[in-house]
């Protein structure tokens, strides 16, 4: 080697490195990125294309390149996560609705089994004194609050009824919206002529808009070699295709 090669060498290495350092510099700044996934700078030996083979090893080496950025991804922790996302979602709305539930049919002490309760009481007392009118007046009373208790549970659970479906019409909406983002992002990666050439910054987007729809519905999701995905309905992959290839499609409520 002359000292233009090792010139070459030297110059290959600062360069690789550099981009090295500038890739962990990246990872440091989207520390707080929950959408980001860690770069990893892979890097390859530089052979040469033209060595005269009479006064170089064909084992000779001209320095180091990098030879792509990749990012640090795991399909089956992603895939692990998506399914913990479906189910978090799905208990805590659960949840939430079942406290609001309990709170109309058990407001207190003014349940209307203890408004029953006293309703009974009442005309059990009416019934060793009927000429007793205050008595009577007592029992219609118990038997108006009866009817008011009632009432308020009835409206309690259609406004629950009506605010369980406004959750899902805006849960809905939002669950196409995404969709229709995944789909443009997976345009885009397919419009790559070379796969692993793929913008990370794509793929962050690509899963990042699968984690909010596992918020949203139990899915499927099924990572091919040319870096897009199939996403179907359902933890077993078996129901509806959302998104394939190009083509994606939408959910409707049915009344």
């Amino acid at each position: 080697l002359n000292m233009s090669d090792i010139f070459g060498i030297a110059k290959s290495g600062l360069q690789a490195y550099k981009e090295g350092l500038a890739t962990t510099g990246q990872n440091i700044a989207n520390v707080g990125n929950e959408n980001y996934a860690r770069r990893e700078v892979n890097l390859a030996e530089v052979k040469s294309a033209s060595a005269d083979i009479l006064s170089i090893s064909p084992s000779s080496s001209y320095g180091v390149k990098v030879d792509g950025v990749v990012r640090a991804f795991d399909q089956f922790i992603d895939v692990q996560l998506q399914k913990a996302s479906s189910g978090l979602s799905f208990s805590t709305s659960q949840t939430l609705i079942l406290e609001k539930l309990e709170q109309v049919l058990r407001p207190g002490e003014k349940t209307v089994a203890n408004k029953l309760q006293d309703f009974f009481a009442t005309l059990s007392t009416v019934s060793q004194d009927p000429s007793d009118l205050a008595a009577r007046h007592i029992a219609v009373d118990a038997g108006r609050a009866v009817v008011a208790s009632i009432k308020n549970v009835a409206n309690g659970i259609n406004d629950l009824r009506e605010l369980v479906s406004d959750s899902i019409k805006g849960n809905l909406s939002d669950f196409n919206k995404t969709i229709e983002l995944l789909g443009s992002v997976q345009t885009e990666i397919l419009g790559n002529a070379i796969p692993n050439r793929t913008p990370n910054n794509l793929l962050d987007q690509r899963d990042a808009y699968l984690k909010t729809l596992s918020e949203f519905a139990d899915i499927s999701v099924d990572y091919l070699k040319n870096n897009s995905v199939r996403v179907s309905l359902g933890t077993t992959g078996q129901g509806q295709a959302l998104v394939d290839g190009l083509n994606f499609k939408k959910l409707k409520l049915q009344n």
